[in-house]
């Protein structure tokens, strides 16, 4: 074959593969899958309305373009498959690259929500737990990442299975259960997130994962971080020269912090929101010896978190004796102190003994056992020291908080001495006042409702500024079914007119009355959330 037809089939092979290349291309962003596993690579832009599960297998790439928004069907699964047959999922076994901007995220949420300016649609009313969530499985999803990006109303908003994405600048808020659920060996990155309002954990930590948890503030959660399983997560821990805490772990209903381990966790460098009363927000061997310690000393100062809220608190704080408490400590040292130098003398004569009988330094592989598990113990004991080290300000901080228990205590029994001793002078029995327990709606035995409603007004300035968007509330009802307190969980967001709409918002819910909540055959309080529609 002559030169001049070798380069007419060269070309000719050139563009056949420029436009295989093409069509390949035209494959991967000829519209999205939205219901189904993925069969070749996509990219997906603007609104994507998805139907059912939808599988990116490993091997395969889904990209996110900034401000797409993602919508899954509420409450159906049109493929009936997944970890929950009725709702929506997106499983990720391949890769994920969701790469929001700012002012441009990516949101992934219900198909109930509406846009501003958005017209027609589902159900005006977004709900938590409209979907189930973002499930990473264990393959290749350690390559992907999520950043700046609204992950909302799902039922857990992020799961990750032996898996280790990068969760990173995203809002993660108004999720049924948890917020982010590490599980069975995971380990994702989890920085720079806020981590609002989930109806059970921030972060739950479950089946020996281990996720790097730093700078994210977590707030409005039942729990912030729950650790249960065995679970290690590095929240802050100064013997690691790589995670450095920062996290702002506050205002979250029951605790900040819960070790439900029988080992100990690190959480240094944090914001506890009241750092000098940050114990109390936090549950572990202090509330139940069968559990791990939890050292969160040192505390740092986000800068998130408004200190005047709590200093009437801090000044009510009765000061008591450390007399007891210091000599115990003490004690304890001195005992520890006194293992170790034993331990140190036995390790020293093991090895003179050697010296002397051999004239070198040489040591059976039994006395080269023993001498390692020696080490190791005395190891064990210099940390176990530092540890109570840095537990005495936990403690003193506990001694206090038992002392003012005391204190109210005292104070209700002279309370309810005197209702006793009016009530029989009046002839009248009087009940004694009974601790109300307060759960979460869906921890109910009843499914509460309201059953007085006032449609919300948007004030006039954000009417002719033509601002909608829906307020998200979390709202404790009293045993009478009335509003006892009210918190914005989801504002619209428009810095300009916010902060009026979530006034009339609380307003407006302050008039609403709820069914009472019913649990265990009492009438408990009970958390909910309300979402209202401004238009």
């Amino acid at each position: 074959m002559c030169p001049t037809s070798n380069r007419k089939l060269i070309r000719l092979f050139w563009r056949l593969g420029v436009v295989w290349g093409l069509l390949g291309a035209f494959g991967a962003t000829h519209g999205a899958t939205t219901s189904g596993t993925l069969r070749v690579d996509e990219t997906w832009e603007g609104v994507v309305q998805v139907t059912g599960d939808v599988v990116v297998p490993e091997g395969r790439t889904l990209v996110i373009k900034p401000n797409a928004v993602i919508k899954f069907a509420a409450g159906r699964d049109d493929q009936s498959s997944g970890y929950d047959a009725e709702k929506c999922e997106l499983i990720i076994e391949g890769t994920l690259k969701a790469e929001g901007k700012e002012k441009y995220e990516i949101r992934f949420t219900s198909s109930s929500f509406t846009l501003p300016g958005e017209s027609g649609g589902g159900p005006s009313q977004p709900q938590s737990g409209d979907w189930y969530g973002i499930v990473f499985r264990k393959g290749l999803s350690d390559r992907s990442i999520i950043s700046n990006s609204i992950i909302e109303y799902g039922y857990d908003g992020v799961t990750c299975i032996n898996a280790s994405p990068r969760l990173f600048r995203n809002r993660i808020e108004a999720n049924y259960w948890n917020g982010i659920l590490c599980d069975i060996l995971s380990s994702p990155k989890i920085n720079n997130n806020q981590i609002l309002n989930n109806g059970y954990a921030g972060v739950n930590c479950k089946i020996q994962s281990s996720p790097s948890i730093s700078s994210n503030e977590i707030s409005g959660n039942r729990y912030g971080v729950l650790v249960q399983d065995v679970s290690a997560p590095v929240i802050g821990d100064l013997r690691l020269g790589e995670n450095i805490g920062k996290n702002a772990i506050y205002g979250n209903l029951e605790y900040n912090l819960y070790n439900h381990t029988k080992q100990v966790v690190y959480a240094q460098r944090n914001d506890w929101g009241d750092n000098a009363n940050a114990d109390r927000w936090i549950r572990d061997d202090d509330e139940n010896r069968k559990y791990g310690l939890v050292v969160y000393t040192p505390v740092f100062n986000s800068g998130k978190v408004s200190y005047l809220e709590f200093q009437s608190l801090a000044a009510t704080v009765p000061s008591v004796t450390e007399g007891d408490r210091q000599k115990k400590q003490q004690e304890e040292l001195a005992v520890l102190k006194k293992q170790v130098e034993e331990q140190k003398a036995l390790t020293t004569s093991v090895t003179g003994t050697t010296t002397a009988v051999t004239g070198k330094p040489k040591e059976s592989l039994a006395e080269l056992k023993k001498k390692e598990e020696q080490q190791k113990e005395a190891e064990r004991l210099r940390l176990l020291e530092e540890q109570l080290k840095q537990q005495e300000q936990i403690r003193l901080e506990q001694e206090r908080q038992l002392a003012l228990k005391k204190q109210q205590e005292e104070e209700e029994k002279k309370i309810m001495a005197a209702s006793l001793a009016a009530s029989k002078k009046e002839t009248k029995t009087v009940a004694a006042a009974t601790f109300v327990a307060t759960k979460m709606v869906n921890e109910l035995d009843n499914q509460p409702k309201p059953v007085k409603k006032v449609s919300p007004v948007l004030p006039d300035l954000a009417k002719q500024a033509k601002i909608s968007g829906t307020v998200s509330l979390r709202v404790l009802v009293g045993t009478d079914g009335k509003p006892e307190e009210i918190y914005i969980a989801k504002r619209i967001g428009n810095k300009d007119f916010d902060q009026m709409i979530n006034d009339e918002a609380i307003a407006t819910i302050k008039q609403w009355a709820f069914e009472p909540g019913i649990s265990g055959g009492q009438t408990v309080k009970y958390w909910t959330i309300v979402n209202l529609l401004f238009k």
